[in-house]
């Protein structure tokens, strides 16, 4: 499949923040069609302070807080152990557009192509451009002119009008969008309220939904992400107008779970 100018072996993706950066697992990395990495910042981030990961009866809240080893520790160290496994989009991450284009330069010509975190709902501030169709065009209009990468736009659904960012995105030059981002969401531990992103088979259908909406609104790729678990759920986002997903939070639990996903959908796709 050709998507965004690049052949993918699959419509199967390993979703941002849900792998790490990857060659932990290099032989599940090499089955599927790309890996997006966890969020990539100018400089290094320790994260959020436990607790991090709150199971929920269908799903997890997680406040991670884009813990990483900044961009140059990456280009350097893991971008050497990861590159030749699969396609490699790099999630990016900012607070100001500046960051987002000094990011975007850096990384352009080394990877296949950046995916823009504009909808992080557990870091300070993560949602402002994700959540504003005037902030999310100018965002993603500066980072076009700093690279020739593929540019994916992360989507939030949080607090916002999808359809209208989704255009922007678009309408600045995006070549394609990812949704949806986990979902707003809050928590108790030892008698304290926390804030994090909601994710796994609890928002499925919410996001199949939102998948459904936005496809009717632009005709550039989608990524569909949101609850995947089986072969099934990749054939129903398919249907409901992704042109590939990625799969989140049931790596979480089962790091081989992609194996599993990508022959339950070969099967599938054999019986239709």
């Amino acid at each position: 499949m050709k998507l965004f100018g690049i052949e993918f072996k699959n419509p199967i993706f390993l979703a941002s923040g849900t792998y790490g950066y990857g060659y932990e697992f290099p032989q599940v990395v090499k089955e599927m069609g790309a890996l997006f990495t966890k969020g990539i910042t100018r400089f290094p981030k320790q994260g959020n302070e436990p607790p991090r990961i709150f199971e929920t009866p269908a799903g997890l809240i997680n406040r991670v807080g884009l813990e990483n080893i900044g961009i140059d520790r990456f280009i350097n160290e893991v971008l050497p152990k990861i590159r030749s496994l699969t396609k490699i989009f790099v999630n990016i991450a900012g607070s100001a557009i500046d960051d987002y284009c000094f990011l975007a330069e850096r990384l352009d010509g080394l990877v296949d192509g950046i995916e823009l975190n504009v909808s992080c709902p557990n870091v300070r501030n993560g949602l402002v451009f994700g959540r504003d169709p005037k902030l999310l065009y100018q965002l993603t209009q500066a980072v076009r002119k700093r690279t020739t990468l593929p540019i994916i736009v992360k989507l939030t659904p949080n607090f916002c009008d999808l359809i209208e960012t989704a255009r922007a995105a678009v309408n600045a030059g995006a070549d394609g969008v990812s949704l949806i981002n986990t979902l707003a969401a809050g928590f108790f531990y030892h008698g304290r309220f926390y804030t994090g992103g909601l994710s796994g088979p609890a928002i499925k259908h919410f996001a199949l939904y939102c998948v459904h909406l936005v496809r009717e609104a632009i005709t550039p790729p989608i990524i569909g992400i949101g609850g995947i678990t089986s072969g099934k759920d990749v054939v129903d986002f398919l249907n409901a107008g992704a042109d590939a997903v990625a799969i989140g939070s049931i790596n979480l639990k089962d790091p081989e779970a992609g194996i599993r996903i990508l022959a339950e959908y070969n099967r599938l796709r054999g019986e239709l």
